[in-house]
């Protein structure tokens, strides 16, 4: 991914607001998480916090940034304030996502080349993967004839995933359970 925007002032490029929504967003996807953006104002200042959720696991990371309304000319508050949240938000991503950090950045020639490497080994061996969620787990509870042909969990487990479904921790505690229940 190249960086979109450029500070000529001081010659560099920098990720748009909307690039590291994409790349927050693929991480999301794929780990399981989901972040969460708030403006926390008190009669002091301003607090934008980023909260980032593990679906999973429930647990939560908090990232906070004080921070004042620039004025800027020709706008009104809120153009300000929409500003403001915008870099805030997109700052506040990188931190917690470590966008900045140079084994993330997706302008150099050995990201390049093993990105394309790693495309191209997905897309030959890629098949859709789902969630495995709570409606395949109650039809599976009911299905004993098909729980029976197992002797562990894991073989369980292994089956299902053959299908292409992607397995929670929590739902493989439950599966576990539920083939643990056949006699």
């Amino acid at each position: 991914m190249t960086k979109e925007w450029k500070n000529t002032f001081s010659n560099y490029s920098y990720f748009t607001p909307e690039q590291v929504c994409s790349i927050v967003e693929k991480a999301c996807e794929e780990f399981w998480l989901f972040t969460k953006f708030d403006l926390i104002r008190d009669e002091l200042w301003i607090e934008w916090q980023l909260t980032v959720f593990d679906i999973d696991t429930e647990e939560t990371m908090q990232f906070i940034w004080a921070t004042a309304i620039p004025e800027i000319k020709a706008t009104n508050v809120a153009q300000q304030i929409w500003w403001c949240m915008t870099f805030t938000e997109r700052y506040l991503k990188q931190t917690a996502f470590w966008i900045s950090d140079n084994s993330l950045d997706f302008d150099t020639t050995e990201n390049t080349e093993k990105r394309v490497k790693e495309e191209q080994k997905k897309s030959e061996t890629k098949k859709e993967t789902k969630r495995f969620n709570k409606e395949q787990l109650e039809a599976l509870t009911k299905n004993t004839d098909y729980l029976k042909k197992f002797d562990t969990s894991d073989a369980l487990l292994t089956d299902i995933q053959k299908l292409w479904y992607s397995i929670s921790k929590d739902m493989k505690l439950k599966i576990a359970d539920i083939r643990a229940k056949v006699e």
